[in-house]
């Protein structure tokens, strides 16, 4: 409490308060004194008293001290007031002012330090100052350069017109964005954008603060990409391939959404929920295709192809589609596949599929090129081509007249089977079927009877044979039958049933009546595991030797091959 009225005495309002009641006591006592004269009462208390009561009037001027210490109090009040707002401005000012040269030292430093190109003009549009960028990009000092007209230093001819018009416009306080060609001081040109902003102070312009940014290679790339971008769209538009630019930004979307709710393996995903394949389908926004598209799928126009886009994907295409969009959500950037499609008549193509994320597009895939190469006819003509060297290797292998397989073919088979016996250590069966006295029906009948005949006996062995057996024309009127995996008894019950259905076989003739058949059989079968150190050639002259002894002993008879039979005919000649 002390403290702060001895901090109020030192205010000017208690000093003035002070002098006022100072003052104050001086008027009352004057009074008094001036009455006492006046009347000439000697200078006592009580004659003080008396001039208070003989004129009550002292009694307000007794007041004057309060009164005018009070009004002086009020007045140094006021002064205390306006010290203190004196105080107050003067601390902004100086704060302003602290903050105004912070703020122009940090514009300095940012000017000077700055990257880019600045240079600051007065209001006759001559250069007050620029910064070191200013000067690497140009050439010029500063020193060289102030108080010169920017638009003559640094522009030609050609730009200056373009340069004053920027200059004049922002002079006027318009903020300018510009592009030109301005001139260094070695006299080499560089493309600059411009960007000229007025500097205004309390509302009056005093010029104009220029940035300057060097394009030139960009300028240059940007160039280089426009007539990259014409090849390519002459290219896109004049190839004869059908090529598409298509928009797949809306599938990567939801393939990275089905890979966070947890969707590992995609291909399982669309097998169970086909729908989402067909969604996926449908987000594929075409942004283009060329002329030889729409020659393709024959259309007039891209708005009809468009259009009709859900005509030209087959059902066989959606397979495709899937293994192409699981390829891209594995990190692949291009695809290949063969593609079933239909033209807008709805005649069915087969096309080669090639797609490719263009660069820049692998994380969005935005772009995607897509070429598609006609391989109808190709495929027609592999197709064609199968077929006739299907037809070839089967007529290679076929024996001409009766349909069943030639020499060469049944000992390939036997080869085969010979093999997979040592392998499985199974037997192998052969039989040599001889049709007898086809001299005689040739002679008799005419050679093409004799064909119907051959034909006959080899359609009866096929029919009689296991489904896995093979028969082949062995040459003349033989036969061989090849009997996979049998034991010589079940060759030999085989061969009587092969001999029952020969027998039952007829050939009408023209003439009237039938021709019966009849044939000898050589049967023998083996197994290549058992110790003997014989051979598929063995095998084959072991079934011949029985034929031989069929034949020795009678006609349309059958002899399997024995140890036994073998050393009875072991000194016979082979049968031809």
């Amino acid at each position: 409490m002390w403290e702060r009225f001895k901090a109020w005495t030192r205010t000017k309002s208690a000093i003035y308060g002070l002098y006022g009641a100072l003052l104050g006591l001086i008027i009352p006592f004057g009074g008094m004194v001036l009455e006492i004269l006046v009347h000439k009462w000697p200078f006592t208390l009580l004659s003080f008293i008396y001039t208070h009561s003989y004129s009550p009037v002292f009694w307000f001027v007794d007041l004057s001290p309060i009164v005018l210490g009070y009004l002086a109090s009020i007045v140094g009040r006021r002064e205390d007031r306006l010290a203190l707002l004196t105080a107050q401005l003067e601390e902004q000012v100086e704060e302003r002012t602290k903050e105004f040269v912070r703020q122009h030292n940090l514009f300095e430093a940012l000017i000077q330090h700055s990257p880019l190109p600045i240079v600051i003009l007065n209001k006759e549009q001559r250069i007050e100052s620029c910064n070191p960028a200013f000067e690497m990009m140009f050439g010029w000092s500063e020193s060289e350069i102030i108080n010169k007209v920017l638009d003559k230093l640094i522009t030609t001819e050609e730009t200056y017109t373009q340069a004053l018009n920027y200059t004049t416009r922002s002079q006027a306080g318009e903020t300018v964005l510009g592009s030109g060609v301005r001139k260094r001081k070695d006299g080499t040109f560089l493309d600059v954008e411009i960007y000229a902003v007025p500097v205004e102070v309390s509302g009056e312009q005093i010029g104009v603060f220029a940035i300057y940014v060097d394009v030139t290679e960009r300028k240059l790339t940007e160039d280089a990409l426009k007539d990259s971008e014409t090849r390519y769209r002459s290219l896109f538009e004049d190839s004869p391939v059908s090529l598409w630019e298509e928009d797949f930004s809306a599938v990567k979307q939801l393939m990275d959404k089905l890979r966070e709710e947890g969707v590992a393996n995609f291909s399982n995903y669309f097998d169970r929920n086909p729908e989402a394949l067909s969604q996926c389908g449908a987000m594929i926004k075409v942004l283009d295709v060329n002329e030889a598209t729409l020659k393709l799928y024959k259309a007039t126009k891209k708005d009809e192809l468009m259009q009709g886009l859900g005509r030209v994907l087959d059902k066989d295409a959606l397979s495709v589609f899937k293994d192409e969009i699981i390829a891209l959500s594995n990190g692949a950037t291009s695809f290949e596949a063969e593609i079933s499609q239909r033209t807008m008549d709805g005649n069915k193509i087969l096309g080669f599929l090639r797609l490719s994320v263009a660069p820049g597009s692998e994380d969005t895939w935005e772009k995607i090129l897509v070429s598609v190469v006609d391989i109808t006819e190709r495929k027609a003509l592999e197709e064609k081509l199968r077929e006739t060297l299907s037809h070839t290797e089967s007529l290679a292998r076929t024996d001409v007249l009766t349909g069943s397989l030639n020499r060469r073919a049944i000992m390939e088979q036997a080869r085969g089977e010979w093999a997979r016996a040592e392998r499985e250590r199974t037997s192998l069966g052969l039989a040599i079927v001889d049709m007898d006295f086809l001299k005689e029906v040739n002679d008799r009948h005419g050679h093409l009877v004799g064909d119907e005949a051959l034909r006959l006996m080899s359609v009866t062995l096929e029919k009689a044979c296991r489904l896995y057996d093979r028969v082949g024309r062995w040459g003349g009127d033989e036969f061989m039958i090849v009997m996979p995996n049998i034991e010589p008894t079940s060759a030999q019950a085989i061969a009587e049933r092969l001999l029952a259905r020969v027998n039952e076989a007829e050939l009408p003739l023209a003439e009237g009546g039938s021709l019966h058949l009849e044939a000898c059989i050589g049967v023998t079968a083996s197994m290549p595991s058992d110790g003997q150190s014989e051979d598929l050639d063995e095998l084959v002259r072991k079934a011949d030797k029985a034929l031989m002894q069929a034949k020795q002993e009678g006609r349309n008879t059958i002899r399997t091959f024995l140890e036994e039979a073998s050393l009875e005919i072991e000194a016979e000649e082979p049968h031809p």
